[in-house]
C-alpha cells in the first residue's frame, strides 16, 4: 500500500505532494497505495469537498453487502458527528481547537490514501483499521481527526494539528512515516506491495512508468540503475583524487564517458555511455544528473577536490598491536591496510548490490500498465451497467406496485396507453365513441335534476 496518481476524483484530490513511489500521472499505472500529503487553514473548505458530489468522479461504493453507498462517510476518527455525512460538525470542532493556538496558521493536514487498481475493495472496517494504525504511527491520535472514504479504493484523513488541549502536532518527517507505515499495512492487510526501487539507499535515478513497465516484463536490472551504480564506485575511488583519477577508474570499470564543456569553456559535469543500445543501434548516453542527482557537476567536483577521507581498516582485520607498538604507529597501520582493501572492497560491494537488485528484479511480478488500466476501466463500465440495471429494476417494481394501486379505469386506461406506446402503427381508438354514446342515452340523472346548467 502506498501512500501515485490515478485518476484523481477532483483537483483537490490532485493536489499535494506524493510521498512516494514511482509515480505515474493522468491515470496510467503505478503499484501499491499511494499517500498525498498536503496542509492548509480552511477546515471548512476541505469538509465541503469531502462531502460533496464530485466533479470527476461519483463519490460512490459498495459495501461488504453490495449495497449502494453514497461517498462522502466519515468511517472512523475521534470527532463525534450526528450522521456520516455530517461534515459541517467536524469542521466546526476543526476551527474551534485552532483558535487555542492562532500562530498555526496551516492547523489542518490532509492525507489521501488510495489502493492499486489490482487490490481488493476494502471495508469500512478495514480502512478504519488503516486510519488508525497510521494514526498511532504519525502520533496525532489524540488530536481530532477523521477519515472520509470517497470511492471503492480512496479515502481521505484530516487532521486538526492543534487539539481541544491546545496541544499542537509538528507532524515533522511526515512524509517519511507514511512511507514506512504504507510498507506496514501493505503486509498487514496483504494488499499489493510497492517494489523495492531496486536502487541503493540516497540513489534517485528516478526510473520513467515505460522504464519499469520494461524492466519488470523483462525481470533485469534497469539499464540506468546498473550505470549508476557503477558510476558511484568509481566516484569513491577517485574521492580527493582529482578528475583524472575519476576518468581513470571509469575506464578500467568499463564506463564510456565524456565531458559536457560549454562553448565558453565552462565544465558542466559528465555523460555516461552504457552497453546498451537505442533502436537505431546508437550507444546510450547518460547525462550524471540523470543517473543520480547526487552525480551531478555541482556535487561530484565537491567531492573529487575535496579532502581525501581516511579509511581505516577494522581491529579484527589487522594483527594485534605490538607490544612496543604506538598508538600512532598502530593507527598508521590501519590507515594503510584500510586504503589498501578499500578497492577490493567497494568491488565485492558494487557486486552484491548488482546481483541483490537482480534477484528483486526477478522475482517481481509481471504487471502491463496499459493492460491492467484497460481491465480497471472495464471492470467500471460493468459495475456502472449493473448499478444502472439495478436501479432500473427498482424503478419499474415502485412504478408496478403504483400502478396496482390505482382505480380499475385507471388501470385499464394505462393498459391501452402501453400498448399505443408498444404498437405505435396500430389504428388508435376512437376517443368520441364514449361521447356519442352518451348523448344518444339522452340526458343523465344529474342534469334531470338541473345540475350542470
Amino acid at each position: 500500500m502506498q501512500p501515485s496518481r490515478c485518476t484523481p476524483c477532483s483537483r483537490a484530490c490532485a493536489r499535494g505532494a506524493v510521498v512516494e513511489m514511482w509515480l505515474v500521472a493522468g491515470g496510467r499505472w503505478w503499484w501499491g497505495v499511494i499517500a498525498k500529503i498536503t496542509r492548509g487553514a480552511d477546515a471548512g473548505g476541505l469538509a465541503r469537498y469531502l462531502h460533496g458530489p464530485g466533479t470527476h468522479t461519483v463519490h460512490e461504493y459498495r459495501n461488504d453487502r453490495g449495497a449502494l453507498i453514497a461517498g462522502g462517510k466519515v468511517i472512523a476518527g475521534t470527532v463525534p458527528v450526528r450522521h456520516e455525512g455530517d461534515g459541517a460538525a467536524w469542521a466546526r470542532q476543526f476551527t474551534h481547537a485552532g483558535k487555542a493556538r492562532p500562530k498555526v496558521v496551516r492547523n489542518v493536514w490532509h492525507c489521501s490514501l488510495r489502493c492499486a487498481p489490482t487490490d481488493r475493495t476494502l471495508s469500512d472496517r478495514e480502512w478504519s483499521g488503516i486510519g488508525q494504525h497510521l494514526a498511532d504511527r504519525m502520533g496525532y491520535g489524540a488530536h481530532p481527526w477523521v477519515m472520509v472514504r470517497h470511492d471503492e479504493d480512496h479515502v481521505h484523513i484530516a487532521v486538526s494539528r492543534v487539539g481541544f488541549d491546545g496541544a499542537v502536532w509538528k507532524g515533522s518527517n511526515d512524509r517519511h512515516i507514511a512511507v514506512a507505515t504504507m510498507r506496514e499495512v501493505e503486509t498487514t492487510w496483504q494488499l499489493t506491495p510497492v517494489p523495492a526501487q531496486q536502487q541503493e539507499h540516497g540513489l534517485k535515478t528516478r526510473l520513467r512508468p515505460d522504464e519499469v513497465r520494461k524492466y519488470t516484463r523483462e525481470h533485469t536490472v534497469p539499464v540506468r540503475t546498473a550505470l549508476a551504480v557503477t558510476v558511484h564506485e568509481a566516484r569513491d575511488l577517485a574521492r580527493g583524487k582529482g578528475t583524472d583519477r575519476f576518468e581513470a577508474e571509469l575506464d578500467r570499470l568499463g564506463v564510456g564517458w565524456r565531458k559536457n564543456v560549454a562553448s565558453t569553456g565552462r565544465m558542466n559535469g559528465y555523460s555516461f555511455q552504457s552497453s546498451g543500445t537505442d533502436a537505431a543501434g546508437a550507444p546510450l548516453w547518460f547525462p550524471a544528473s540523470k543517473l543520480d542527482r547526487a552525480l551531478s557537476w555541482a556535487q561530484l567536483s565537491t567531492e573529487l577536490d575535496g579532502p581525501v577521507p581516511q579509511r581505516r581498516a577494522k581491529e579484527t582485520d589487522l594483527a594485534p598491536r605490538g607490544r612496543f607498538e604506538t598508538a600512532r604507529g598502530y593507527d598508521r597501520r590501519r590507515l594503510a591496510e584500510g586504503e589498501k582493501s578499500f578497492p577490493h572492497h567497494r568491488s565485492w560491494q558494487r557486486e552484491t548490490t548488482l546481483t541483490r537488485y537482480t534477484k528483486q528484479w526477478k522475482a517481481m511480478p509481471e504487471v502491463d500498465g496499459k493492460r491492467a488500466a484497460a481491465n480497471a476501466a472495464e471492470d467500471t463500465r460493468i459495475r456502472d451497467a449493473a448499478r444502472q440495471a439495478a436501479e432500473q429494476e427498482k424503478h419499474d417494481a415502485m412504478m408496478r406496485m403504483v400502478r396496482a394501486s390505482f382505480p380499475t379505469p385507471i388501470r385499464e386506461m394505462l393498459r391501452l396507453q402501453q400498448e399505443r406506446e408498444a404498437n405505435p402503427h396500430t389504428q388508435s381508438p376512437d376517443r368520441g365513441a364514449a361521447a356519442r354514446r352518451a348523448r344518444e342515452a339522452g340526458p343523465t340523472r344529474d342534469r334531470d335534476r338541473g345540475y350542470g346548467r
